[in-house]
């Protein structure tokens, strides 16, 4: 009787640390998924900058006759 109940909640509490494992996998493919399209955010804002401040550098002196 008591092997029964050592045995029922060894399989409930490796069923348990089952459950948990798995929540933690998927937990950290999102973070991946999500850390992915940050980067890639990021990356195209550092473009957008680039060329911003490129064109700008480029362009000063149109600027600088706009303004007078």
């Amino acid at each position: 009787m008591r092997s029964d109940v050592i045995t029922i909640a060894v399989i409930v509490a490796v069923f348990f640390l089952l459950v948990i494992y798995y929540d933690h996998v998927l937990v950290k493919r999102m973070f991946n998924a999500s850390k992915e399209r940050i980067n890639k955010m990021y990356d195209s804002a550092k473009a957008f900058l680039f060329i911003h401040f490129v064109d700008n550098a480029t362009t000063d002196e149109n600027d600088i006759d706009e303004i007078n």
